[in-house]
């Protein structure tokens, strides 16, 4: 059964050529089919190897506590020298 709205065509591999493709196929987790379609249209396919994402992510998220907690310190050194600022102003005036 074709579909009307779409275009077959019929393409020569040497048994090199596509030994190639199908390994860069498997690779992708693809259909060499799906594969061939995807890199005419595209160009080219980010294969992204998931099993150290877990470790980057915690790192990035330790990185960011660390900055978060930083500018918090920071904030509430400041604070804690306003309130110090004010308290000693008050003190003076009390003494005058």
């Amino acid at each position: 059964m074709k579909v009307e709205n779409r275009k077959y065509k019929h393409l020569t591999f040497t048994l090199g050529e596509w030994d190639e493709v199908k390994q860069r196929a498997d690779e992708c987790h693809m259909k060499t089919a799906t594969y061939i379609k995807y890199m005419a249209l595209h160009g080219k396919i980010v294969n992204v190897d998931m099993e150290n994402a877990n470790s980057i992510l915690g790192a990035l998220s330790r990185i960011e506590k660390s900055v978060t907690d930083s500018r918090l310190k920071c904030v509430m050194d400041y604070l804690l020298s306003i309130t110090d600022l004010e308290q000693h102003s008050k003190s003076d005036q009390d003494h005058s």
